[in-house]
């Protein structure tokens, strides 16, 4: 009896397995495609977060190149500079604050690299920041002219490193 309500109704029965196999198969594929669109929105994040602190750095190292004239030459014939960010105390702790801001926004989302470079320039800014507690602030453009190299230097190597990650780890 079975097997003739069967054959009477195998049209019926195929329509309805493939009704259900179709919705089946529509919400695997659904699902699947859920899932990879939030892996794709949480890497284009992860993406826009790197790439926003890695930004921040080269303003950064935009703020420690950036030089000021003190008016006369040097003995060598080379115009007399001193990083901005040592123009007075002031501008050293507005700097010192401003770095160690980025450090601490920035750090998570940074390449290795970077963010070894970005540790050893901030250990040497807090070292001077102990160098210079208690110096005048009138001396601080001569001690600038003195280090200038040294925030050049830094700068260039924090920028290329961060150009790095960029052109190669980025993708």
């Amino acid at each position: 009896m079975l097997i003739q309500v069967i054959r009477e109704n195998i049209t019926a029965i195929f329509v309805l397995l493939g009704t259900i196999i179709g919705a089946v198969l529509t919400f695997v594929g659904t699902l699947i495609h859920q899932n990879r669109e939030m892996r794709n929105r949480f890497l284009e994040k992860l993406i826009e977060k790197r790439m926003e602190a890695h930004e921040q750095i080269i303003s950064l190292t935009k703020m420690l190149r950036s030089m000021k004239s003190l008016g006369y030459s040097e003995e060598n014939g080379e115009l007399a500079r001193s990083p901005i960010c040592l123009n007075s105390k002031e501008d050293f702790n507005e700097a010192f604050a401003r770095f160690y801001q980025v450090g601490i926004n920035s750090s998570t989302w940074l390449s290795t690299v970077v963010t070894r470079e970005f540790n050893f320039i901030q250990d040497y800014l807090i070292n001077l920041s102990e160098f210079l507690k208690d110096v005048d602030s009138q001396k601080y453009p001569k001690i600038g002219q003195i280090i200038r190299q040294d925030f050049i230097d830094f700068s260039s190597t924090l920028e290329k490193y961060a150009f790095n990650y960029f052109q190669k780890e980025l993708l």
